[in-house]
């Protein structure tokens, strides 16, 4: 019967021990690299003010912060007016020409409900913020 039962020999033991620290290992460090890249954004804006100028022109200052580093050459900024029925009635992505607050203009196909800032996105992130 001893043969029949017999416990798992401690290597088979040991590997599994190993194997289950290296996968925990690999899980924490890909937390710490997720948490790293979200907190540290290469670029971040924000709308300011949007006022509506016109039936087909809408206007909003926005603050816009790259990172240490970035070339603004190398953002791309995207700003919509969305209509009564949630479509996309103007729609306008510019390279932005200055650090901090900037003056952006989006032209409409008729009268917007709200203005809606997408955000900036910078090589390697691909998330507008």
């Amino acid at each position: 019967m001893g043969e029949r039962y017999r416990a798992s020999s401690s290597t088979t033991a040991r590997l599994v021990v190993a194997l289950a620290a290296v996968l925990l290992l690999a899980l924490i460090g890909w937390f710490v690299w997720a948490l790293w890249f979200n907190v540290h954004p290469k670029v971040t804006s924000s709308a300011q003010t949007f006022p509506h100028i016109s039936e087909t022109e809408y206007s909003a200052v926005v603050d816009i912060q790259p990172a240490k580093g970035v070339e603004l050459a190398t953002i791309r900024c995207t700003a919509q007016v969305m209509g009564k029925d949630g479509s996309i009635v103007g729609q306008t992505t510019y390279t932005p020409t200055a650090v901090g607050a900037q003056t952006v203009t989006v032209r409409t196909l008729r009268l917007g409900a709200y203005f809606n800032w997408e955000g900036c996105t910078a090589p390697g992130q691909t998330d507008a913020r």
